[in-house]
């Protein structure tokens, strides 16, 4: 529930700013719901991402990356909502820069 309310928040603040098109209540959408799409979609992809491709082509294999099928689906769900392609292209190279730099690693003990 924490991951759900967590999301909620997120998905809420970008719709307030624009980044994300308001749900359609028309269709009985809100944002609880965009979570429970979203999750259930990663849940989906960690289950294809077992996948064993031994023996297939790496670029076959590819597809089945978790990291590549989890970006692709938030991606995805993302532009069904109403994120402008640009935007996301920009915030996607700069997460991308952010990995590379290594941000998201955990930090470091240092041992006294």
């Amino acid at each position: 529930m924490a991951l759900i309310a967590e999301g909620l928040v997120l998905v809420e603040a970008a719709v307030a700013t624009g980044a994300l098109s308001a749900a359609d209540t028309v269709r009985g959408d809100d944002s609880f719901r965009r979570m429970i799409r979203w999750i259930g979609a990663l849940n989906g992809m960690l289950l294809l991402a077992n996948t064993n491709v031994t023996g297939m082509a790496e670029t076959s294999a590819d597809a089945f990356s978790a990291a590549n099928l989890g970006r692709l689906i938030t991606e995805d769900l993302l532009l069904a909502w109403g994120a402008p392609p640009r935007t996301l292209r920009a915030a996607t190279e700069q997460l991308s820069r952010m990995q590379r730099a290594g941000e998201f690693l955990p930090p470091v003990e240092h041992k006294h």
